[in-house]
């Protein structure tokens, strides 16, 4: 790597100044190319800032930090497609820093609305915040946080300096710390764009941004897009041809947008030479020109997106031509703000993957667009990010694959049976491809025979290679047919992410390979219902429609060279153990011909997001059967615990499972027999606990596990929060001891050995809270809150919810409901309310320390059913005993490590160890009034903090509780006979 330091670099480029100014005539006349200025220059320059630009350290084409394009331009201004230099961070080679567009010197700038557009499409296309526009003579940071617009363009100047600046150490110190190599290691950009106001955004006549203030990712900013594209079309295809229903008209549209998407990714790979889109827009009849086009491209590209179906028949009357003309002139390359040569394709899944959440719906006269009735049931569409997608298929896949030869690598399947719209799939089609790249840059003398192409002196796999990875290794299943359509463009667009039109002639010098560029996958990617097997039409539970509406599946015979075991015979030419060693091309052994059978009879990985839909949104037929047919369809079940347990039933003998789903099935009752299938029947390697972090907007807990099939002896690695996954901190579990039926099999992944003892010995007492307290939940209110008052009324009673209570204290706020007795549907047993009793907030924040919050009702208050209320069995305990051990450090700790839930359940305070006192003991007698005199005192304590004005007194009242609070934990730790050390490890929770 490039060593610099500020001194080093300011002399470096002073020179370059000197140099400059000495023959600046030249530099600045027409004839100096930017050819000359980058490589006299400016790539001088960015060396100087510790950039390996002349990739004098960094060999390897696919670990470089700085990603430089070919001088020469072969396309005008208005239809560049890559800028001049993209800068990385290793190890991550795949999201851009900052982008470099240069100039010549000769070029003015400062005022040319064009290269800023440029600079700011690519920049805000890969999520950069700031970049670079400079000829040497004049350096602009330009900031690309708005949508980039030609009418704007020049808004986007953020900073600007002149040659003579780089010798003023002030001046250039601000560049230094910015785009030094060593600035971006410590996140100067991040930095620098924090202390940014926010920027303005701008408004295309078919949406993709709004007109306030901030800036709009483009992620949102396309869904925004396609989504009113969407909209405009539908309604102009129902307009134009009225007999269309709900489903044709989804597909219609849907397949519309698709091939206006597929053709301008084409078009800025430069695969296509041609700016169809464009042609489009300026014909007499755009629909006609693209139905046309459509039909040719299909013959070129071979691909479900351009497939022909009824909207390329003359009887279907397409969109108006004014209107469709209008949609691809504000979506041409000349003038979208979208470049898809940067569009990272997982952002274009993230995008689809909302957008696939909605349907077309047609009335007689009207159209609209509606969410999926299983969406709104879900609680929405939940797109797993990156670096998950990234993580799981890095420690499943690349687990499996590490060391292997593309040959033996040949024979693998790896699958996501819900692939929706294919974000998995793409992070497993992707980490096969850089495999492959990393393989044949080491192995450099197998790349030309397993038929890599030489470009520029590297070898490159050829579109044939991608298209045997794809058609050997990936594979998919949805019950959305839109899914499963998207999920094959997503892929086909990931194999093409790298092509130019160069890349493919180079194919081969025979044109008939354009009708194989893109490769069948409707035996890869399917559609079907993963979870019911073909085996319904043996059964009594479904008639004809039903059968055909759940849409069956047998993976047996749906993927049948997956369920084979087959011989093969492989040439190893290398050690195994060689392959991290060094990324370095290495001198091959001889071969050595070697046979081996491959483990099929399944899928020797799955991956993904299964969905989330608790029994409540399932039919009751569909119910029905997956409860005859699932070990785990048991209580108030999910399906995303019966696609795990699908999964294990179709990965072959050694093979690995990586999902992200609900917790729940860590602790929650209802999973007991998910948890047994897991700590019974699989090797369980990771689970990482993310609580509420990874979804936005969806209030979700969430954890990312992983297991292989085969059982055996395990320690599993334990990730509790996000910052420990980034970090990869964890600690390390035995697997066995979770095996504890006693425990309902619950994964208590906040533990640790010390917490193991130590638990153990507080569940020693036998005696549990459930012997002692009923603990129901307080009124469902639902359709009866019109009884609810702010203002005291006749025959109202007051009303208690969650938020009214803290520990040891009640904040009555003026709630008010209606009685009436005979109003069973609201007040089942009114009396359970009358009398005295502890009231325990029922939904508590997983980041707060305190878990549990209790205290004492003594004036017969009703609750709604954010409460769970202590109803005391007949017992010769005083209540305040149990309200201070409730309260407690002990209790507090026990309910932080043995359960997740943010929803503090029944059977959980039922399980709580209470000291069972004998109060004839005159020990026992006295630990039992010691602690409910305290808590009585904290009682009174509270009180007064509450109607305490003066700061000297709140002061006190605070200092009071604070001691207080101490010594009622004093007195539990002594009724649990806790050690000091003990003690510690209860008390480290809060720390």
């Amino acid at each position: 790597m490039i060593e610099t330091t500020f001194d080093k670099a300011f002399d470096e480029v002073s020179k370059l100044v000197d140099k400059f100014e000495n023959n600046k005539q030249t530099y600045m006349s027409a004839n100096y190319s930017e050819a000359e200025a980058r490589q006299d220059f400016i790539d001088k320059f960015f060396t100087a800032l510790g950039w390996d630009v002349s990739h004098l350290y960094q060999h390897e084409p696919h670990r470089q930090e700085v990603k430089i394009e070919k001088s020469h331009k072969q396309h005008n201004e208005a239809t560049r497609k890559r800028a001049d230099y993209a800068f990385y961070l290793a190890p991550n080679f795949k999201d851009v820093h900052f982008f470099v567009e240069a100039k010549k010197p000769s070029v003015l700038i400062q005022n040319n609305p064009q290269h800023y557009f440029q600079t700011i499409k690519y920049g805000w296309n890969a999520g950069c915040p700031i970049s670079i526009l400079t000829d040497f003579e004049e350096f602009v940071i330009v900031d690309c946080r708005s949508q980039p617009n030609i009418n704007y363009a020049l808004n986007g100047k953020h900073k600007s300096y002149r040659y003579t600046d780089y010798k003023n150490k002030d001046k250039f110190a601000e560049i230094f710390n910015l785009f030094s190599h060593e600035a971006i290691a410590n996140k100067s950009i991040k930095n620098y764009v924090d202390s940014l106001p926010k920027a303005k955004r701008t408004k295309s006549k078919f949406g993709g941004a709004t007109s306030n203030a901030g800036e709009m990712p483009i992620d949102e900013s396309f869904l925004e897009y396609i989504d009113n594209i969407r909209n405009v079309i539908a309604k102009a295809f129902k307009k134009a041809n009225p007999d269309l229903d709900s489903a044709a008209l989804t597909e219609a549209t849907q397949r519309t947008v698709d091939r206006l998407v597929f053709t301008r990714f084409l078009e800025d790979k430069l695969i296509e030479p041609v700016n169809h889109i464009n042609d489009w827009a300026k014909s007499n009849n755009a629909w006609k020109a693209f139905i046309t086009d459509c039909a040719a491209i299909n013959v070129k590209y071979n691909g479900v997106v351009f497939k022909e179906m009824f909207i390329d028949k003359p009887n279907f009357l397409g969109a108006d031509t004014k209107l469709f003309s209008d949609i691809c002139a504000e979506l041409s390359s000349y003038t979208s703000p979208y470049d898809f040569n940067l569009f990272p394709i997982h952002i274009l899944g993230s995008i689809y993957e909302r957008f696939l959440g909605k349907v077309v719906v047609a009335t007689a006269k009207q159209v609209h667009i509606e969410e999926k009735p299983e969406v709104r049931k879900a609680g929405g569409v939940y797109y797993t990010p990156k670096y998950i997608v990234d993580y799981i298929v890095e420690h499943t896949i690349g687990k499996l694959i590490h060391g292997k030869t593309p040959a033996e690598i040949s024979q693998m399947h790896f699958a996501d049976i819900a692939c929706g719209s294919g974000s998995f799939l793409i992070g497993v089609y992707d980490y096969l491809i850089q495999y492959h790249k990393e393989f044949y840059y080491k192995y450099a003398n197998r790349a030309q025979k397993d038929g890599c192409i030489n470009m520029d002196g590297t070898w490159v796999l050829s579109i044939h290679q991608k298209q045997n990875i794809l058609l050997n290794n990936v594979f998919g299943v949805d019950i959305d047919n839109q899914a499963v359509e998207v999920t094959q463009l997503s892929l086909f667009l990931k194999m093409l992410e790298d092509e130019t039109l160069t890349s493919t002639m180079a194919q081969g010098k025979q044109t008939s390979l354009y009708a194989k560029v893109l490769p069948d996958l409707s035996k890869n990617i399917v559609c079907g219902n993963s979870l019911v097997d073909m085996d319904i039409s043996n059964t009594t539970l479904f008639d004809v429609y039903d059968e055909r509406k759940i849409n069956a599946l047998n993976f047996e015979a749906t993927f049948p060279k997956v369920f084979k075991n087959k011989t093969v015979k492989y040439l190893k030419f290398a050690p195994d153990s060689s392959w991290d060693d060094n990324l370095e091309p290495i001198v091959e052994e001889p071969m050595q011909e070697y046979e081996t059978t491959i483990s099929s009879g399944g899928f020797d990985a799955i991956v993904g997001n299964p969905p989330y839909l608790s029994t409540k949104g399932i039919s009751e037929i569909e119910k029905k059967y997956f409860v005859k047919n699932y070990l785990t369809a048991t209580g108030q079940f999910d399906l995303y615990g019966l696609f795990v347990e699908r999964g294990f039933s179709v990965l072959n003998k050694i093979g690995k499972l990586g999902f992200i789903t609900s917790n729940t099935f860590l602790s929650n009752k209802d999973f007991l027999s998910l948890r047994k299938l897991l700590l019974k029947k699989t090797n369980l390697q990771v689970i990482a606990n993310f609580g509420e972090t990874v979804f936005k907007d969806a209030n979700l807990d969430v954890c990312v596990f992983i297991f292989e099939k085969e059982k055996k002896e395990n320690e599993i690695k334990i990730f509790k929060n996000d910052k420990d996954f980034f970090a990869n901190k964890f600690h390390s579990i035995n697997q066995n001891i979770f095996d504890n039926e006693l425990e309902n099999f619950e994964i208590l992944i906040n533990l640790n050995n010390k917490d193991l003892k130590c638990l153990a010995k507080l569940f020693s007492h036998q005696t549990n809270l459930s012997n002692f307290f009923l603990l129901p939940r307080g009124i469902e209110l639902g359709s009866n809150s019109d009884k609810i008052s702010k203002v005291p009324k006749t025959d109202f009673s007051k009303l208690l919810v969650g938020k009214n209570i803290k520990k040891y204290e009640t904040n009555f706020n003026n709630l008010y409901i209606k009685f009436e007795k005979n109003d069973k549907s609201v007040f089942k047993e009114f009396s359970i309310y009358n009398q005295e009793k502890i009231l325990i907030q029922r939904i508590r924040n997983l980041s707060l320390a305190t878990r549990i919050v209790a205290t004492l009702d003594t004036e017969n208050h009703l609750c709604t059913n954010t409460l769970r209320i202590g109803i005391p069995k007949e017992n010769n305990y005083n209540l305040k005993y149990f309200l201070g051990i409730l309260n407690s450090s002990v209790v507090n700790y026990i309910f932080t490590k043995k359960f997740l839930n943010k929803d503090i359940y029944a059977y959980q305070l039922d399980r709580i160890p209470i000291p069972n006192l004998n109060l004839t003991i005159s020990k026992h007698k006295k630990q039992h009034d010691t602690l409910v005199t305290l808590v009585e005192q904290m009682l009174v304590a509270k009180q007064q903090l509450q109607t305490a004005v003066l700061k000297k007194d709140i002061s006190f009242c605070e200092k009071k509780c604070n001691t207080l609070t101490s010594k009622i934990d004093a007195a539990v730790y002594e009724l649990y006979d806790l050690t000091a050390d003990e003690i510690n490890i209860v008390e480290g929770i809060n720390i």
